[in-house]
């Protein structure tokens, strides 16, 4: 929800509280380490990013059940397109950030859309908060009028539509998306891998 050029600053805390093993056979986080740094937005509409293709440097997290991966808003990160186990994936996902950031791009209507993970609230459940909260969840409810965040929710349907037409190549031409980002480099300077184990 915060235009390019982002700022040099955190402004959410994204934590993933898996309950169930992940790996690269059961579809673990993909990360960018040192992203966060970096101006370019692998959504963005003149970065020259895929969404669908590796990126250099990108690692998945590998953690057993009950580990909690925190990362930097920022931080390039993905959801595994590909679960080889066959099981199921279960993680909680919390956001720490102001009120007034919309911490969901929505952009509803097919299986592209990067709802996959947060779902927008209902007509139904949004009328069903207390009125005093209404205001603060206005933007997550496709059925009400967003009177503060218009502009966000129109870039968010540009983005899904970006998102979108890098599924639509990668069903294409699969291993032609294997080399896209063969020219994205994300300087790394002293950032470690970014995954810490307690």
């Amino acid at each position: 929800c915060i235009r390019q050029p982002f700022p040099d600053v955190t402004m959410c805390l994204v934590m993933i509280w898996y309950m169930t093993d992940v790996d690269e056979n059961s579809g673990g986080t993909w990360i960018v380490p040192g992203s966060h740094k970096d101006p370019r937005n692998p959504r963005g509409p003149t970065d020259g990013i895929s969404v669908t293709a590796p990126i250099p440097g990108d690692m998945q997290v590998s953690a057993p059940a009950g580990s909690v991966y925190i990362q930097d808003s920022r931080c390039w990160h993905a959801s595994a397109m590909h679960n080889p186990s066959g099981r199921a994936r279960v993680a909680v996902v919390n956001r720490w950030c102001p009120w007034w950031v919309s911490v969901d791009d929505y952009a509803p209507g097919d299986k592209y859309s990067v709802n996959t993970v947060c779902q927008p609230l209902s007509h139904e459940e949004y009328r069903g908060l207390p009125a005093a909260l209404q205001p603060f969840f206005r933007h997550v409810c496709p059925d009400e009028r967003d009177t503060l965040q218009a502009s966000v929710l129109e870039r968010a349907e540009a983005a899904g539509r970006r998102t979108a037409a890098g599924f639509r190549q990668l069903e294409e031409d699969v291993e032609g998306r294997v080399q896209a980002n063969a020219h994205i480099r994300v300087p790394m300077g002293s950032v470690g891998s970014g995954i810490s184990k307690y």
